[in-house]
């Protein structure tokens, strides 16, 4: 149930329905999306005093999946810092879109970042213990800089010892507690990583494989090709093509 003053992040795209009474018929999304997308304030059945602001994110590389997989559903503020922070944010992005001035759009996206921003650390802050996934694990100040070293230098030769002492642990309970926060070990995280890079490296660009190879931690091409294809079941090159839209027969050469 959501009450009066309350946010919510909705995270994985479930249909969803709000309303005040199962009485009352629900009204489609498509009705407002129009005026959503321009930017625009809109009120339904008259508004009265029901104000509702919403909006959406894109996120445009395969690492969000690491981040829409360990969110719940949905996040909600009900209190305290978090929910205030909220009602400022909403509170002026509605004032912004009220009142256009020159660099409004500028304003209402860095808002709604704040707001996305927020909604993690919420989300953070409210994993259980128990819970297995990467929330859990940025939750644990040291998982949190092993995790953040990894992503920073993908293509230094990390093995568990090293990031264990950077993470200020002993190298079997830090790969014990990467384990049981994330589910899987530290090196195979580390790849899955890598691969994300890769993917997204082979689906927006043009740059050569053995590039993208050394890039990602890779000694050569044919190395991070084997690694690739057990990953993704495909090649570098299978896998460029098809997310580039490209057929095989238009982007093989040209010979006599």
């Amino acid at each position: 149930m959501v009450r009066t003053g309350e946010c919510f992040l909705t995270t994985q795209g479930r249909p969803f329905q709000m309303g005040n009474g199962a009485a009352i018929e629900p009204a489609s999304i498509q009705y407002l999306r129009p005026s959503i997308f321009d930017g625009r304030i809109v009120t339904h059945n008259g508004g009265g005093d029901f104000l509702a602001v919403g909006g959406f994110f894109s996120l445009a590389s395969n690492p969000a999946d690491l981040l829409l997989g360990a969110v719940p559903p949905v996040i909600s503020f009900r209190k305290g810092r978090e929910r205030d922070t909220m009602e400022w944010c909403v509170s002026r992005l509605t004032s912004e879109l009220r009142d256009p001035d020159a660099g409004t759009h500028f304003v209402a996206q860095q808002l709604a970042t704040l707001m996305l921003v927020q909604a993690l650390r919420s989300s953070i802050a409210q994993t259980s213990p128990s819970r297995v996934g990467w929330l859990t694990a940025l939750a644990d100040p040291k998982l949190r800089t092993a995790i953040a070293i990894m992503h920073h230098d993908p293509q230094n030769r990390w093995t568990v010892q090293s990031l264990a002492a950077l993470a200020g642990m002993s190298r079997t309970s830090f790969a014990l507690r990467f384990r049981a926060a994330m589910g899987i070990a530290p090196l195979d995280y580390l790849t899955r990583w890598r691969m994300l890079l890769a993917q997204d490296r082979l689906a927006t660009g043009q740059e050569p494989t053995v590039e993208i190879a050394l890039a990602v931690g890779y000694d050569c091409e044919r190395s991070f090709a084997r690694a690739f294809r057990r990953s993704n079941g495909c090649t570098p090159r299978e896998y460029r093509l098809l997310a580039q839209g490209v057929s095989a027969s238009a982007a093989a050469p040209v010979t006599d």
